[in-house]
């Protein structure tokens, strides 16, 4: 055999006709020319969904299932100890490496945050200032706010934490801004009302932020205060100055104070705003599409009923793999359910799925219910409190 190249270790010969002897020691491609591979199927596929490789070597889709486990109470970590701790908003900061806790303080009604560190096996571990897991906790304002009064995101452009709060000195909607500080092991934030920015000219409550990597915007909505109608408001920063659009209205009703008005990411620069009426048991929710050029919704659909059966406590979160919103709430015996929310096919609306699934077939403590999105399993996990135990119950 006549051979173009004298070759390295794993490469193999292939026909190359150009070449002297036809022959040629050649990289082996994966996936093969054109990035595709042929695979067998285990079952149906529809288009464009995930798949496994299954034990046989065949491929399945993953499909909607629901799976339940008991959460091991032993690998608990106790913070706070004696302190009235109350709401909490918990995010990850990719950019340190932390899990951060925001909380309110029952007998100091002061703000905090309190960070988290992370071991490389992917689990909350010791911090590399003390014995215990909690790294520091930091006051985060001056000013006064209560326990549900304050929402924070993350912005994954501007590496910052966004905190929103409704301040008790004059009841209006504030933001600012904080960063990971490794010398002290904690979020910093600058106090005064100077590191403040006002959100809108009227008293406002339990604010929900969302930030959308596409827009580059954020997009809190709130209850007003003096006649409890739900409003948005678009944001965004430049130079690490935020500036917040005029606050619009969602829709001309009063609406329970307590499930409030909810937001979250629907794919594609989009969001879906659910909200529930005061009088009777109505929840609605809207596709809005947030504006590229200005602090604004360019489009806020017209709104399409979810459920109008006793229902309460709810959550909201995309998940990106259908692409739809898990709207997940509690009837009047305090079962948990989850409904799904998608994009019409006209892409100017909501469908909402006809039947909702339970979480549990037992009473949920006090409603309490949290959502997220995990990127890499494409699942969603529910966790959710039954009586005096926490479960957690898996949305594949």
């Amino acid at each position: 055999l006549k051979i173009s190249n004298a070759g390295t270790n794993g490469q193999f010969l292939q026909k190359q006709s150009g070449n002297t002897g036809g022959l040629t020691w050649a990289d082996v491609t994966i996936p093969p020319s054109g990035n595709t591979f042929t695979a067998v199927a285990n079952g149906s596929i529809a288009n464009n969904k995930a798949v496994r490789v299954d034990t046989d070597g065949k491929v399945s889709e993953i499909k909607t299932t629901f799976a339940a486990s008991n959460l091991s109470k032993q690998n608990g970590v106790e913070f706070n100890s004696g302190t009235d701790t109350r709401h909490s908003v918990t995010l990850y900061d990719p950019d340190a490496n932390r899990v951060v806790t925001y909380w309110g303080n029952g007998t100091y009604p002061y703000m905090n945050a309190t960070t988290w560190a992370i071991s490389s096996s992917g689990v909350v571990s010791e911090s590399n200032v003390a014995t215990s897991q909690v790294e520091n906790s930091v006051q985060i304002h001056n000013d006064h706010s209560g326990d549900h009064d304050f929402d924070v995101v993350y912005d994954t452009n501007l590496n910052k934490h966004l905190y929103l709060m409704t301040s008790h000195d004059d009841g209006n909607l504030y933001s600012k801004y904080g960063t990971y500080n490794s010398s002290n092991y904690g979020i910093t934030f600058s106090h005064g009302t100077s590191n403040l920015t006002q959100i809108g000219s009227f008293a406002g409550s339990n604010p929900d932020v969302h930030y959308d990597s596409t827009t580059d915007r954020y997009v809190c909505v709130y209850r007003r205060t003096n006649n409890g109608y739900p409003y948005y408001v678009v944001g965004n920063q430049s130079g690490g100055t935020i500036s917040w659009g005029t606050p619009t209205i969602i829709e001309s009703v009063t609406i329970e104070n307590g499930n409030n008005v909810n937001i979250c990411s629907i794919g594609n620069g989009k969001v879906c705003i659910v909200w529930k009426y005061q009088s009777g048991n109505t929840v609605k929710a809207a596709l809005g599409e947030i504006s590229t050029s200005s602090n604004t919704l360019s489009n806020l659909y017209s709104a399409t009923t979810v459920m109008t059966s006793n229902n309460g406590h709810h959550r909201l979160c995309y998940n990106e793999e259908d692409d739809n919103v898990i709207f997940a709430y509690t009837e009047a015996s305090d079962y948990g359910y989850v409904r799904r929310i998608s994009r019409n096919s006209n892409n100017n609306g909501l469908d909402i799925s006809s039947q909702s699934s339970a979480i549990a077939n037992d009473a949920l403590d006090a409603g309490h219910l949290a959502l997220v999105y995990a990127p890499v399993t494409k699942t969603v996990h529910i966790m959710i409190r039954e009586g005096s135990d926490m479960y957690r119950s898996r949305v594949t």
